[in-house]
């Protein structure tokens, strides 16, 4: 969703996606390491940035003692929060062999750099972009949840082994301001299945080749997505013949899968309050994994 709205304002002139980190946000340059400074928007929307990925425990434990180390000064908006960790973030090296620009690697940080970018040129919020560039073009419902509070009226994330599933415990009050900045990673974005479902055939339609209001951009990069690679959110893969797109997504308990047929004939997802602390081993994915895979096992081959 991040990448759509991207490429709308691409479509419209307001950013390139061969911008880079540099030329949107020239007042952390300084503080850039050399490698970040040319990482364009499409390459940040491809996880090829190289930067520090805030997705593992390392990397939020070292956030978090960055944050405790300038408790005196901490900024008290959204927009100071997303401008210290970018700066702290930029200023981290990336893995050793990584090269930026060329190699993949799942980044939220990443995300949440490129609609800083989105937000300079644009001169709007990334809450309000979300809105006017993707909900009500749309037609979508969404909400965002404190990452220190349940969903109102809805399901409670759950985590753990198979049969031992715990409610997912909720961030405190201090640390839940800070989740705000990756809410372009997709963290605590409320919807519904109806919602998601809206989301999920407006691709299928647009794969079909029919109008919608998807950007054309992006569109024809998803129509273009080689078996194996990965752009503006989608990886694409090989499901015993049929060529599909794919995302997952895992936070506060929740999980979910999306897999799109590559020509637009077919789609299915599931959303679920239900995961387990690593995702590398997720017998929830294996088991969302197998069902969906079942579904596709009904469909012809892709020809």
């Amino acid at each position: 969703m991040t990448a759509e709205i991207a490429a709308r304002l691409v479509e419209r002139g307001t950013i390139a996606w061969t911008t880079t980190l540099a030329e949107a946000l020239p007042d952390l340059e300084p503080g850039m390491r050399e490698a970040y400074r040319g990482i364009t928007l499409e390459q940040l929307l491809a996880h090829r940035g190289g930067i520090v990925a805030l997705t593992g425990d390392d990397d939020v434990d070292a956030l978090r003692q960055h944050v405790r180390a300038h408790a005196d000064a901490l900024p008290d908006s959204l927009a100071g929060r997303e401008r210290f960790i970018a700066a702290w973030a930029l200023a981290q090296p990336s893995p050793a062999g990584f090269v930026p620009g060329r190699d993949y690697s799942y980044w939220n940080a990443g995300y949440a750099l490129a609609a800083m970018m989105l937000e300079a040129r644009s001169g709007l919020s990334f809450a309000q972009l979300f809105d006017e560039e993707l909900t009500q073009p749309l037609g979508m419902a969404v909400r965002w949840t404190p990452a220190d509070r349940h969903v109102a009226d809805g399901p409670v994330g759950h985590v753990g082994a198979q049969g031992q599933l715990v409610p997912q415990p909720l961030l405190g009050a201090d640390e839940a301001p800070w989740v705000e900045v990756l809410r372009p990673a997709g963290f605590y974005l409320t919807i519904t299945p109806q919602t998601y479902a809206a989301w999920v055939r407006w691709h299928l339609l647009a794969l079909q080749g029919q109008p919608t209001p998807l950007p054309s951009g992006y569109v024809q990069r998803l129509k273009a997505l080689q078996v194996n690679d990965y752009a503006l959110g989608w990886g694409a893969l090989d499901i015993e013949g049929r060529h599909v797109l794919v995302h997952t997504g895992q936070v506060g308990g929740f999980n979910s899968v999306v897999v799109i047929d590559g020509k637009g004939r077919s789609a299915s997802f599931v959303l679920t309050n239900t995961t387990n602390s690593d995702p590398a081993t997720s017998w929830v994915l294996r088991v969302i994994g197998n069902a969906l895979l079942e579904i596709e096992r009904k469909l012809p081959p892709s020809s």
